[in-house]
């Protein structure tokens, strides 16, 4: 009778190849700071749905995900890009008319103009309404 069974011998190298790999993946940039990219660029953490899921998100960019939508900071007249990394269909609509991004499909992008006046501007998905957020215009 033939046994398929790995020997515990043959069975380290495995072993010591996982626990590096763990060490390896487990190992980064212990920095808190964001690195900026530009001028302006700053990154903040911005929730994208799901309790505890958090993703890098930079300043001036708003993403669609799992049915939310993050909130985002960007210089008066600035672009500001909206990023649908949902499964549907989104906008991104100004509550006053400010700002209209349009149909944007799953897996796509469209920019924004930012006003020209500094404030808080909330918008939403005109598709699915209960999406929401906040766009915090700077001078």
């Amino acid at each position: 009778m033939t046994s398929t069974r790995l020997a515990p011998r043959a069975l380290r190298p495995l072993l010591l190849l996982a626990v590096a790999a763990l060490v390896v993946v487990g190992c980064g940039d212990d920095d808190d700071e964001p690195e900026a990219t530009g001028a302006d660029a700053t990154a903040t953490t911005a929730t994208t749905g799901g309790e505890g899921d958090e993703a890098e998100v930079a300043a001036g960019t708003v993403v669609a995900q799992d049915f939310e939508l993050t909130s985002t900071t960007a210089s008066a007249g600035g672009e500001v890009t909206f990023e649908n990394r949902d499964s549907a269909a989104h906008t991104m609509t100004a509550d006053d008319g400010a700002f209209d991004s349009g149909n944007v499909a799953a897996g796509s992008s469209a920019t924004v103009t930012a006003p020209d006046e500094p404030g808080e501007y909330g918008f939403h998905c005109e598709i699915h309404p209960s999406m929401t957020g906040t766009l915090t215009v700077e001078g």
